[in-house]
């Protein structure tokens, strides 16, 4: 008993720095970064027709979900104190959702950058006692992104995001719905932890504006974020 106490608490320790640290990257990116929109967030909803075919295709699936690798220790989400599991979209859906945040963000910047695809996550499943620390995400892919709620269950976990006011609001999505967001210089992450009984659905879907990060930051700045 002993032993799983200390091994208990080292990892408390060794999580709680790596959360100071990234909530701390979190408010040098903010401040840091070139921003593309006035307050770097927004809610949009996708087409009746995708939220109808993946909330079909999701509630058809959603027992083949298997639980995701996720690191011990995380500035986002933490294996030790998170319940997370993973569904792949299947290719036709993958490339929907695609699209369709790819034009809402192209709608939100007013076009007024190329952008270039960088990664899709999900349908990513939290489950009750999950927990999403605020953070900011990768500097050199993840620049202008979405999330689409696919399904939400259970009491509220309303997203935490600040925007370039350096205001921090709550947002609770819909289904159907997804958040338009600066993900490299807006911090973001959720309220507490999920309640019981809680689950919640997203698809992350991640852009970068071409020439990113050379044209934009310059050659000092660019080795210091892969720091």
């Amino acid at each position: 008993m002993a032993k799983l106490i200390l091994k208990e608490s080292m990892w408390s320790a060794a999580q709680q720095e790596i959360v100071d640290r990234a909530l701390q990257d979190s408010r040098v990116a903010h401040s840091k970064y070139p921003r593309f929109t006035n307050n770097g967030y927004k809610r949009s909803k996708v087409s009746f027709a995708l939220r109808k075919d993946i909330t079909a295709w999701y509630a058809s699936n959603r027992q083949t979900a298997r639980p995701e690798e996720m690191p011990l220790v995380s500035g986002g989400v933490a294996a030790a104190e998170s319940d997370t599991w993973m569904l792949s979209l299947p290719d036709d859906l993958h490339a929907r959702v695609r699209r369709e945040c790819m034009a809402s963000l192209y709608k939100w910047i007013r076009r007024s950058h190329v952008l270039e695809f960088t990664a899709l996550y999900g349908v990513r499943i939290y489950r009750e006692g999950s927990v999403l620390h605020v953070h900011t995400d990768r500097p050199m892919t993840h620049i202008l992104s979405c999330i689409l709620n696919v399904r939400s269950r259970g009491p509220q976990w309303p997203l935490i995001i600040q925007g370039f006011d350096d205001e921090f609001e709550e947002v609770v999505l819909e289904e159907g719905e997804h958040l338009l967001y600066e993900s490299a210089s807006s911090p973001h992450g959720r309220v507490g932890r999920l309640g019981r009984g809680g689950e919640v659905a997203n698809v992350f879907i991640h852009f970068k504006p071409q020439g990113w990060p050379q044209m934009f930051l310059g050659d000092e700045n660019v080795r210091r974020s892969e720091l």
